[in-house]
């Protein structure tokens, strides 16, 4: 196999939001190609590390700036790296965090105090996150035991460095290093302006409704889409306001001597300057992926073998799959009225070899534990030559060609072989 053929297999074989978000960096590469080379340029950070660690003027200073470099390159990382895949909700997070960071590298370069108490609340993060620990069996007795152990370890020293920090500063420290909001940092900086982008990016972070802006569209009352992976729509802001960001926080390191900076700034600002190019591409993007109209949704189906024997699969009519499932509530009730449905269609059909396909639109079902999709085809009768409409009642199909529609009452009001270019004759009870 050739290895591009290789690479698009294994592109295939990934999971849908992965190989969607490979698709929209693939199509900036060939949309918005100057951009994608700026973005890729500006990632190199390796001198801007050193020089940081180098750079400061006291021990304090430097210790905390080396910290808040750290948060701050790996931040601007996942903020280009996911902007270039479309990934809008986790740049709008990552703009947000370099929003707070270009605000604190002001406060560490000026205030010793506010290094020091920046530097201490890093026992009282540790602590809690050594709390967090607990492995309720998941892990080996072994290696159990021995993470256990270190953990405890690690835990007494964390603790009573942070019960040290928090005599020291007050209890209100185990809540922030920092107790002022981030509005008034942002206005004691005179940054209210960008504290708008920060709030908007808060509703992703916090789960708050506008973050559905991007993932979500209705195609009527009833009718919502959802899109998972990608969030194209909000990608090009959020960029440029994280981008805006990282470029204060550098400029601050810029005015405390550091020449590094200086440098990663005009590579920030050629990314700024293909900015328009990315959120053209970004735009014919979105308005690609987003259907003409609602797709249809899944359905739970109920294939009944000869035997009576019934098997649920939910079926995915867009892709043409099916998946085992179970039924979720009322499953005694389904499988009561799928029994009683069987019974009532045994007068008006030929003697049954074959089995029965059943769509239940008014009935839900979860994907079996360790279930995989599968050709619809092979387990659904006629699936792909006859697609299955989403009417107000079931309906069944039998492989061997017999139809049947059935009312909400679950009584078969029409009866036709679908090779049969008349619908039949009605039949009920």
């Amino acid at each position: 196999m050739a290895p591009d053929e290789e690479l698009v297999e294994q592109i295939n074989a990934m999971p849908m939001p992965l190989r969607s978000s490979l698709w929209v960096y693939e199509s900036l590469r060939l949309e918005a190609p100057n951009f994608v080379e700026a973005a890729e340029a500006a990632l190199d950070l390796r001198v801007m590390n050193n020089a940081v660690a180098e750079g400061s003027s006291s021990s304090i200073h430097r210790q905390a700036l080396v910290e808040l470099n750290n948060n701050a390159t790996n931040d601007w990382l996942d903020l280009v790296m996911d902007a270039m895949s479309g990934r809008g909700r986790s740049v709008l997070r990552s703009a947000r965090s370099l929003f707070e960071i270009s605000l604190v590298a002001g406060d560490l370069l000026s205030d010793e105090q506010l290094a020091e108490r920046f530097l201490a609340h890093r026992a009282v993060v540790m602590s809690r996150f050594l709390d967090l620990d607990e492995d309720r069996g998941r892990r080996g007795r072994v290696q159990g035991r021995r993470a256990e152990h270190g953990r405890k370890r690690a835990q007494r020293h964390w603790k009573a460095e942070a019960d040290a920090a928090i005599a020291k500063y007050g209890s209100p420290f185990g809540r922030g290093w920092d107790l002022r909001t981030v509005r008034d940092r942002a206005a004691l900086a005179g940054r209210l302006p960008e504290y708008l982008a920060y709030q908007v990016a808060s509703a992703t972070v916090h789960g708050g409704s506008g973050a559905v802006i991007g993932t979500l569209r209705m195609y009527g009352p009833e009718s919502p889409v959802h899109r998972l992976g990608p969030n194209v729509a909000v990608t090009p802001m959020a960029l440029l306001y994280g981008a805006l960001s990282f470029r204060r926080y550098l400029e601050a390191l810029s005015g405390a001597g550091i020449a590094a900076a200086t440098g990663l700034i005009d590579r920030v600002d050629t990314v700024l300057r293909w900015w328009a190019s990315f959120e053209r591409a970004l735009d014919r993007v979105d308005r690609r992926i987003w259907p003409g109209h609602a797709p249809e949704r899944f359905r739970l189906i109920a294939i009944v073998e000869p035997s009576d024997i019934v098997a649920f699969y939910l079926h995915d009519p867009e892709r043409s799959v099916a998946i085992r499932a179970n039924a979720n509530e009322g499953s005694a009730w389904v499988h009561q009225r799928v029994g009683e449905l069987v019974d009532r269609l045994r007068h008006a059909m030929p003697v049954r070899s074959s089995s029965l396909s059943i769509v239940l639109p008014s009935a839900e079902g979860t994907p079996r534990p360790g279930a995989e999709w599968v050709d619809a085809h092979a387990v659904i009768p006629d699936a792909r030559t006859h697609p299955m409409p989403h009417i107000p009642g079931a309906q069944v199909r039998s492989a061997d060609g017999w139809l049947f529609d059935v009312n909400d009452d679950g009584v078969p009001i029409v009866v036709r072989h679908v090779t049969d270019p008349d619908p039949g004759s009605a039949a009920g009870e």
